[in-house]
């Protein structure tokens, strides 16, 4: 088979979720999948945070994607207060984070504190230009409510196409 030309052929992330561990000091070992992609992602720079009310998953902005947001969340006029207070929650549990020699990314450490991560097993899931941080006991509890609402949405999700 012939190697595929990085130029021609489309950038796609790896799918599934991607068991990993958060040690004592805060990395992730990034597994191999996820650093192969981010190794062809055009913008290296990456910020880790938690901005969902619920502090329940981290994420890891990469290839501009935390860029992209700050401009859209500066451009607001109407929403101005949640544009803000969006920021304030984002810097105040994030920072700038990098992939180590070692295929490993240190976590802020307000990020860790809030999401209690030291030493816990995650499941990691690309979601657009964000990895998305799920502690492994919330992982099979969002699990088990999908099944149901998949279940109960099956119909429209075949009208829809989906199969």
């Amino acid at each position: 088979m012939a190697d595929l030309d990085p130029k021609t052929t489309p950038l796609r992330a790896p799918n599934g979720f991607f068991a990993a561990k958060v040690d004592e000091a805060g990395r992730i070992k990034l597994p191999a999948k996820i650093r192969e992609y981010l190794g062809h992602v055009p913008d290296k720079a990456m910020f880790a945070t938690c901005n969902d009310v619920n502090a329940s998953m981290g994420k890891v902005y990469f290839n501009g994607s935390w860029e992209k947001t700050k401009e859209i969340l500066t451009a607001q006029k109407e929403h101005r207060a949640a544009a803000q207070s969006f920021m304030r929650l984002s810097n105040a549990y994030g920072g700038d984070v990098e992939i180590d020699s070692n295929g490993r990314v240190t976590l802020p450490q307000e990020l860790r504190s809030l999401l209690n991560l030291s030493g816990t097993d995650v499941q990691l899931l690309i979601f657009g230009d964000v990895i998305q941080i799920h502690r492994a006991t919330d992982h099979e509890r969002n699990l088990a409510s999908d099944r149901k609402v998949v279940g109960e949405s099956m119909k429209t999700l075949e009208e829809l196409g989906v199969q």
